[in-house]
């Protein structure tokens, strides 16, 4: 191995992954919301009884004050609601409005043609599936971005 591959390899990775990134916020623009606020959609419909800001924050790896901002967003759209918690009247519990729903049925299918689209463009199933295999093992087994999703999509 030389001794830049690692670097490279590390380069070659992000440049990867900013392209299919553009290509996503590209997608997300044509519904006027960003690959952060349909992350939080996707995680907040997955999630029965709503999540507090506290796990969005966690989620997002962002502080409660950034991911309040977020969320505000979403909810000015009409598609998320606040509301207090019946157990902790200083929690507040955040959940898919009808109209997010819809939204999220209607964006998440299309999101994943728009995906598969720009990969198959690149590697044949047989190169993604050999590249899926190797970055579960650079993951060491936590659950990757993929598996969430998958979660989030049979919530859908």
């Amino acid at each position: 191995m030389e001794p830049d591959f690692p670097m490279q390899f590390y380069w070659d990775l992000c440049a990867a992954l900013r392209e299919i990134k553009h290509a996503d916020l590209e997608f997300l623009k044509k519904y006027d919301v960003g690959p952060a606020q349909f992350r939080i959609m996707r995680y907040t419909h997955g999630k029965r009884g709503g999540v507090n800001l506290k796990d969005i924050a966690t989620l997002m790896e962002v502080s409660p004050s950034n991911a309040s901002r977020l969320v505000d967003k979403l909810v000015q759209k009409g598609w998320i609601d606040r509301s207090i918690s019946p157990i902790s009247k200083r929690e507040i519990l955040l959940q898919l409005t009808p109209d997010g729903k819809k939204m999220l049925k209607r964006i998440a299918p299309e999101q994943r043609k728009n995906i598969g689209k720009l990969l198959n463009a690149k590697l044949s199933q047989h190169d993604l599936e050999q590249l899926h295999e190797l970055l579960q093992k650079l993951l060491g087994g936590q659950q990757s971005q993929e598996e969430y999703a998958e979660e989030c999509d049979r919530a859908i």
